[in-house]
């Protein structure tokens, strides 16, 4: 392994201390040893650039509380009470709505669901119906928004003594099922948001 000589040593070292200086110098430049031009604001006032950079989803109003949450460094986490559910209100009354004006008539309504709800679909089961209509409304997909529970309700009550696996997948596919159920256990479940 070569030596470097005292000589090329004492050139590095100059060098690199050159630097260091220069580095040290600039920072002062900043605002580094002067005071601020302004007070600094206090923590009421104190409103940072966000430097997280995530896709926007507005969730209108959740499924489950939100009592805490903790970010670190890119994390975001959450922590819900599932105690407490919150209830139905107007935007799941749109989900419903919306949901039933997806399956209008026998040529859009998938009578063959398989839980898979493609984007850009042109049918549409009772779960897809409403997973679309959940997304076209809120911006997000939210499999136990209330909306959704309503519905998933009012099939088990339709359903009593029947084994389904999959409760609205397997109601959708019943051959006892017709379109008048469908617009029924629509109806149905506006009418059950409503009252509360």
């Amino acid at each position: 392994m070569p030596f470097m000589s005292r000589r090329a040593a004492l050139v590095t070292a100059a060098l690199l201390g050159a630097v260091v200086a220069v580095g040290i110098a600039q920072g002062r430049q900043g605002r580094g040893d002067r005071p601020p031009d302004a007070p600094l604001p206090n923590i009421r006032e104190y409103k940072p650039t966000s430097t997280l950079v995530v896709p926007q989803h507005l969730v209108p109003r959740a499924k489950f509380p939100v009592v805490d949450f903790h970010v670190s460094g890119t994390t975001l986490q959450f922590r819900f009470n599932a105690d407490h559910e919150v209830d139905a209100n107007g935007v799941d009354r749109e989900i419903l709505a919306r949901a039933a004006t997806l399956i209008s008539n026998d040529t859009v309504w998938n009578r063959a669901d398989d839980r898979s709800c493609p984007s850009g679909a042109r049918t549409w089961s009772i779960y897809c119906a409403v997973e679309q209509a959940t997304g076209d409304v809120t911006g997000g997909i939210h499999h136990r928004r209330p909306a959704m529970e309503v519905v998933r309700t009012l099939v088990d009550e339709r359903s009593v003594g029947r084994d389904y696996s999959h409760r609205l997948m397997d109601y959708n596919n019943d051959p006892h099922t017709q379109l008048s159920d469908v617009r029924t256990l629509f109806a149905q479940a506006l009418e059950r948001i409503s009252a509360r």
